[in-house]
């Protein structure tokens, strides 16, 4: 019973999933760009956007428009070099179920966005927690030498890079102690990112290549994955 409690307590849940894509000039109008894309996946921000008045010289990475759908369930956001695109989980959904369509929404952004623009870059984003009564000591065992305990702070970060069809992806995961409350949880937990992300590219990348990346680096949205590749 009590080894059924530990791997109980060390299952990673699912936050939420992001996709970043970085395009090679600027998008002239955001507002047009976000009602297409929205559009294209089925209109999943059904609350009105904001749009934010920024000055010509703000940072490009700046969202000029930040959508939100009306419980808070995805996130829509157009700069003028980026999209980031961003669903949020309740631990009591289907959320394998919920990660496939994610991904098949993703797939119709990289492909419409493909049409418009010159797509330099990607980014995969998976935030997850995994439960533990003390997930400081969890991690300096795991990552730290052994005589290295109770510690009040510990983060973590580990890049492991490797290419995909020649170019260079950075998979990085970075670990932190926290503090969750969720719906079926409220306690310390280890909090876990990766974000795996390709270098940026000085030409726009082939839609096909893109498409073949996002698949191959779509397991940065897998809570076993997450799982095998952290040793939690």
């Amino acid at each position: 019973m009590k080894n059924r409690k530990s791997k109980m307590e060390n299952k990673a849940v699912t936050i939420s999933t992001q996709l970043a894509i970085f395009i090679d000039s600027a998008v002239a109008r955001p507002d047009l760009l976000f009602n297409s894309l929205n559009s294209e996946i089925g209109e999943v921000i059904d609350a009105m956007p904001q749009t934010l008045p920024l000055p010509a010289d703000a940072p490009s990475d700046i969202p000029r428009v930040i959508g939100t759908s009306s419980f808070g369930k995805f996130n829509l956001n157009i700069s003028l070099n980026r999209i980031d695109f961003v669903e949020n989980y309740a631990p009591t959904e289907a959320i394998e179920k919920s990660i496939v369509e994610f991904k098949l929404k993703c797939n119709t952004l990289i492909t419409t966005i493909s049409q418009k623009y010159g797509i330099v870059r990607i980014g995969l984003v998976g935030n997850y927690y995994v439960p533990h009564k003390n997930p400081s000591q969890l991690i300096t065992d795991l990552y730290l030498n052994k005589n290295k305990s109770n510690l009040d702070e510990i983060t973590i970060r580990i890049n492991k890079r490797d290419t995909f069809k020649n170019i260079q992806i950075n998979n990085v995961i970075n670990l932190s102690q926290g503090q969750v409350t969720a719906q079926d949880y409220n306690g310390n937990a280890v909090i876990v990112q990766l974000d795996y992300n390709s270098a940026d590219n000085s030409t726009p990348l082939e839609e096909g290549v893109i498409l073949a990346l996002f698949k191959e680096k779509s397991i940065a949205y897998s809570s076993k994955h997450v799982e095998e590749i952290s040793g939690l």
